[in-house]
């Protein structure tokens, strides 16, 4: 027992004359404590928010056009003249996802299309900021896209049997197909079909592309 003790009480002693945590000290390693776990919270909170973003704007499994709403709308809210999302994307996601008529390419190109258009979007949007969307130059920025995602190499509307072009055709309302942005983005999609499949078509076929292009060059005008 004394063996023990010895030891014990030196350690005790030593302890004991070693500089005393006096009140002041206290608070202020108390104040100190209080302000790390607040900064902690706030990052924990940050990052809990970003993640539930991003979560919202990545696109599910099964295609779909919920991100429109859950996503888009949210982090870039705009009126409803410029409200590209509601207006135009929402609405012929829906429109050609529920068409059940399309060929086996229809579909494929059809599925890339969307996603294409979907992705194009996300990295456009300020998640901290969204009062800093600007409405406009994400309308015109969306319609770009419809250039590049409709003619990929993957599957490209320039390939596309002629069964396909007629639901597409039927599935846009004229007047977005003939105002100035439905204009632009067909004739970008012309130039780009004339590229794509310069060595596969006849001299008839190119004639009529060329006609099309100075029809939609008009329209533009």
């Amino acid at each position: 027992m004394i063996w023990f003790d010895r030891p014990f009480r030196r350690g005790w002693a030593l302890y004991s004359n070693s500089a005393p945590i006096r009140p002041q000290n206290q608070n202020r390693y108390f104040i100190i404590s209080q302000a790390s776990l607040a900064i902690f919270l706030i990052f924990m909170l940050l990052c809990f928010f970003s993640n539930h973003a991003q979560a919202q704007c990545s696109n599910s499994v099964k295609l779909g056009c919920g991100v429109y709403t859950q996503c888009f709308e949210r982090y870039c809210p705009c009126s409803a003249d410029k409200n590209y999302f509601t207006n135009y994307g929402k609405r012929y996601c829906e429109k050609f996802i529920g068409r059940n008529d399309w060929s086996t390419q229809g579909v494929a190109w059809r599925d890339k299309t969307l996603l294409c258009l979907q992705e194009a979007i996300i990295p456009k949007l300020d998640l901290d900021h969204p009062e800093k969307c600007d409405c406009s130059k994400m309308k015109d920025f969306a319609f770009q896209t419809h250039i590049s995602c409709y003619s990929q190499n993957t599957a490209s509307i320039c390939r596309l049997p002629a069964s396909d072009w007629s639901k597409i055709i039927q599935t846009i309302d004229t007047a977005d197909l003939l105002d100035a942005y439905g204009a632009k983005q067909m004739l970008g999609i012309v130039n780009v079909c004339i590229g794509q499949q310069a060595g596969d078509i006849g001299n008839d076929i190119k004639e009529k592309w060329k006609q099309a292009k100075e029809k939609l060059s008009n329209i533009i005008k």
